[in-house]
């Protein structure tokens, strides 16, 4: 199994367990972060995969997304919404970014993972 660095970010602390959870399936370095602390974390450290929330305090997913693409451009990044609207979608598109939207189930996010990482190369 590749050792994938995962960084989830979300504000609400119990979606963060769950897709961690879900995360660490793929490799066993899976961290989490919410807001500012995921920039941080972007800046100190080098991930495979950011999976995070669009709606979140600042900075929120499309902004962490956008520092991605500018600083750590072979990252890639699943963004998490229940609320796209379709000008979000072109910007996601335009970040090279990929979209999995709420609600879903376990399975979904796993297939997610495993296309967003398929896209990625181990570091």
């Amino acid at each position: 199994m590749s050792v994938w660095r995962i960084l989830v970010v979300d504000d609400d602390e119990l979606v963060r367990r769950v897709v961690r959870r879900i995360a660490a399936e793929f490799g066993d370095a899976v961290a989490e972060a919410e807001g500012a602390g995921a920039l941080r974390a972007l800046e100190r450290d080098v991930f495979d995969l950011v999976i995070s929330d669009i709606r979140m305090t600042p900075p929120d997913g499309l902004e962490l997304a956008a520092w991605v693409q500018d600083h750590r451009p072979d990252t890639c990044v699943l963004l998490i919404s229940g609320f796209a609207r379709p000008e979000d979608e072109s910007a996601i598109a335009g970040l090279g970014a990929t979209l999995l939207r709420k609600p879903f189930d376990a399975e979904a996010l796993r297939t997610a993972i495993g296309a967003a990482l398929s896209r990625c190369t181990p570091r």
